[in-house]
């Protein structure tokens, strides 16, 4: 947990010895201000890192394979974002807690998505006290996640 969810993510890279560049969210996430601006130093990483041999990171090969046009093409059909449920107590957390600024919140009211802005970064979920954001993917994803393509 951290007060700044893309602070930790950066961290738990360097803890690993992953570029962010690989984290398909990271980048658009790294380019927006961040609410606190914390050191790895702060979390107590001390320079330390995890053995590459104590990690079986999912290979990337496959999707380096994929052309950037082919991307951006199935872009908007393969997606993971947030769905606020009734049970929201709009506290505003969310809003505050995302890199990219894709929640937005009016008082009285539940927050409302930008979709085209999401990352997916899961930090609204991840922040919201009251469990009220569910992560929810696309239909094409379902379907390949499931192993039924059409």
């Amino acid at each position: 947990a951290a007060a700044d969810g893309v602070a930790m993510d950066l961290a738990l890279c360097e803890l690993l010895g992953i570029a962010p560049k690989a984290v398909p969210f990271l980048p658009p996430a790294i380019r927006c201000p961040s609410p606190v601006n914390v050191d790895t130093q702060d979390v107590g990483l001390g320079g330390h890192r995890v053995p590459q041999r104590a990690l079986d990171l999912p290979s990337t090969f496959v999707a380096r394979m994929i052309p950037s046009w082919l991307v951006r093409l199935l872009e908007p059909f393969v997606w993971i974002r947030p769905a606020i449920r009734e049970t929201c107590i709009q506290c505003g957390k969310c809003v505050e807690a995302c890199p990219v600024e894709a929640l937005s919140i009016e008082q009285g009211s539940n927050p409302q998505l930008k979709a085209k802005a999401c990352i997916g970064c899961c930090c609204c979920h991840e922040i919201c006290p009251a469990k009220a954001i569910e992560m929810t993917q696309s239909p094409l994803l379902n379907r390949i996640r499931r192993g039924r393509m059409p």
